[in-house]
């Protein structure tokens, strides 16, 4: 999925390139329209990357799960089980 997410992203803005350098007439208007939009999808790609990270694989969204599950468990037992603090005064008032 990510290579096929990769090629489809980047081709476009390659190809702009190839037609450009190898001196195809295009009018000006075409030609920053599909510069703009080749850009567009060749940054789209990184921006998709941690998608399909997160939703294609499911090794990652089960150790994902497992973390955010350990991380909450922690938090929790951190915030039942201690007692609450004392301030300066309390702890002098006591010793």
């Amino acid at each position: 999925m990510l290579i096929i997410s990769f090629f489809i992203c980047w081709t476009p803005l390659h190809v702009v390139h190839v037609l450009l350098m190898s001196g195809v007439r295009i009018p000006l208007s075409y030609c920053a329209l599909m510069q703009d939009m080749a850009n567009v999808f060749a940054w789209a790609n990184p921006v998709l990357n941690p998608l399909l990270y997160a939703f294609a694989g499911k090794q990652f969204r089960s150790d994902f799960r497992k973390l955010l599950r350990r991380r909450k468990e922690s938090g929790n037992r951190r915030f039942f089980d201690e007692s609450p603090s004392l301030t300066h005064e309390q702890s002098q008032e006591k010793g």
